[in-house]
């Protein structure tokens, strides 16, 4: 192999290596994002299981807060649980 090839296949795998190890570092952080945000709603969900005037089920508090996501979307997406469902 000639240095010249050699130099830019060694160049180009540094290239590579940088730009999937900065992909990665990506994912990993908005994963970490991800799992933040889920401990703060199974700390809020906790709080008002504990503190709500009226008893709630857990199941209740969840098919709210998935019905409040997805109707924050847009007005075309809702959540039907799976009694409606049927």
């Amino acid at each position: 192999m000639k240095p010249r090839t050699r130099f830019t296949s060694v160049v180009l795998a540094i290239v590579i290596a940088a730009t999937a190890s900065g992909w990665l570092a990506a994912k990993v952080s908005a994963r970490q994002e991800d799992y933040e945000n889920l401990e703060d709603f199974a700390n809020i969900l906790a709080m008002v299981r504990r503190h709500y005037v009226d008893e709630v089920t857990t199941r209740k508090l969840v098919d709210g807060a998935i019905r409040g996501m997805l109707n924050s979307l847009d007005p075309h997406s809702s959540y039907l649980p799976p009694d409606a469902y049927r």
